[in-house]
């Protein structure tokens, strides 16, 4: 391994020793009551260094949430335009599949997200990274639009309007998926993979033309 190539897996695994330590405390203490010396103290890397990597405390959240949704969005759409003639319920239990499956393989990013609070965050956003974070935000919901608006047309769905019911499905997936992970938290049963697949069958239940 050369000097440079050393010198770049040093610099990402610093990076994400840094992002690993403020999940930990975002969601332990919440955004507000997490300092950059704890996250520092927290990922045993001086202060300045991680300075040098995030220049802010919203940098830093803006990096663990935008490439969950960024990803979340490209996976998502990937289901949903693979078939485009295949019948809408089926899809609709693949994207519940999915949800539970990425959030298996890496909680961490989830778990910030889910503590996501606007009227704190959005503020301390630059206008650039507003708006690819609310354009993200749109972009997921559209595309659970487009899959609500693909069943109606195939007669899979009843005629209901896909924009309340895209965001009804968004958070009530993040809602089982918080109050999930305060259950194992608590000591308690994991229950998520259950839960999702009930709540998706409870929606499609509720969608389905009869």
């Amino acid at each position: 391994m050369g000097v440079a190539e050393r010198k770049q897996r040093e610099k990402e695994a610093r990076v994400e020793s840094i992002k690993n330590s403020a999940i930990k405390l975002f969601t332990e203490n919440g955004y507000e009551n997490t300092t950059m010396a704890e996250i520092a103290e927290e990922s045993e890397i001086a202060k300045g260094t991680v300075y040098r990597f995030f220049k802010s405390k919203a940098e830093l959240i803006f990096s663990l949430m935008e490439p969950l949704l960024s990803d979340y969005y490209a996976q998502a759409s990937d289901i949903i335009n693979r078939n485009e003639k295949e019948p809408a319920d089926i899809t609709f239990a693949k994207l519940f599949d999915f949800f539970f499956e990425s959030f298996q393989e890496n909680p961490a990013p989830y778990d910030t997200f889910m503590y996501y609070k606007a009227d704190e965050l959005e503020p301390l956003f630059t206008n650039g990274r507003l708006t690819r974070f609310k354009n993200l935000m749109r972009m997921n919901l559209r595309i659970l639009e487009k899959l609500i608006a693909r069943g109606i047309e195939q007669k899979v769905f009843k005629p209901v309007n896909p924009k309340p019911i895209s965001t009804i499905i968004w958070n009530t997936v993040l809602g089982i998926m918080q109050f999930e992970q305060n259950r194992t938290f608590s000591g308690g049963k994991d229950y998520l993979k259950e839960t999702l697949i009930q709540a998706g069958d409870m929606l499609l239940f509720g969608l389905k033309n009869k």
